[in-house]
């Protein structure tokens, strides 16, 4: 009984289709499944993929079987609807893959902001305590250079010092910051 619609043609195998007989179906998938499936591997370029797409577009036909017209083409109803699913799966795949680019790169963003955060944060405290160490009066001055903005002159005229003395105090502060530092980019 299977091979009732082996002589027949498309146009009989679409009737019965519709009908409804599962024997059409089983004669539609005889006929067309390695028909779609060198349509879709020649698009998407993977047999698994083009396998499973052939067999959606089977399904899709036996589901909606009863919307089809009566006077439609079995082979460009199957053909159109197997490169159809073809191409959503090129661009869902390329829309798959933007996607998981886009979070990859936001995510290793997010890491490397974190971070350097994290970094300028634990760089930021090794300055302080390094600065906190510093004899009173070179903090003094380190401070109204760097944190007051002032210049070397002001703050000679500021300290009652001179302009010297406030260039040499920078320097060596300078200096020890350098080399605190370094011991810690050693650490690091």
């Amino acid at each position: 009984m299977a091979d009732i619609y082996r002589k027949k043609s498309d146009d009989e195998v679409l009737k019965g289709l519709m009908a409804g007989d599962e024997d059409a179906f089983t004669e539609l998938y005889k006929r067309y499944f390695n028909r779609l499936l060198y349509i879709s591997e020649h698009i998407v370029k993977s047999r698994e993929v083009a396998e499973g797409i052939v067999q959606e577009t089977l399904i899709r036909m036996w589901e909606k079987r009863r919307n089809i017209k009566a006077n439609s083409s079995l082979k460009a109803l199957t053909y159109t609807i197997v490169r159809n699913l073809s191409l959503n799966y090129l661009r869902d795949n390329a829309n798959r893959e933007r996607f998981e680019r886009t979070l990859f790169e936001h995510s290793v963003q997010a890491f490397y902001d974190t971070e350097n955060r994290v970094l300028a944060n634990f760089l930021e405290q090794h300055l302080d305590e390094i600065i906190a160490a510093l004899p009173d009066r070179m903090r003094s001055i380190f401070r109204l250079s760097r944190d007051g903005g002032m210049s070397h002159e002001d703050i000679a005229n500021h300290l009652s010092v001179s302009r010297q003395v406030v260039s040499n105090t920078i320097s060596k502060v300078m200096k020890r910051i350098r080399e605190g530092l370094k011991d810690i980019g050693a650490a690091l």
